[in-house]
């Protein structure tokens, strides 16, 4: 599984600057909404990154049993 982080960085005017890593598709809008919500502030600006354009991975756990019936 990929690390997913979360960078804020504040400059000393104020502006607030946010990058979302290791999260594939525009789930990383998701993550950042609350954010933008609680800041109250107006949106500057959105870089996509690639990974935005990237098709999320769904996982699915899998389970393998052996046993040893048959054997001598």
């Amino acid at each position: 599984m990929e690390i997913q982080e979360l960078d804020i960085v504040i400059t000393p005017d104020g502006e607030v600057a946010c990058e979302v890593r290791g999260v594939k598709g525009r789930q990383c809008l998701d993550i950042t909404a609350a954010l933008e919500a609680d800041l109250g502030g107006e949106l500057l600006a959105r870089e996509e990154t690639h990974e935005m354009h990237e098709q999320p991975v769904a996982l699915q756990a899998q389970h393998h049993l052996t046993t040893s019936e048959g054997k001598d």
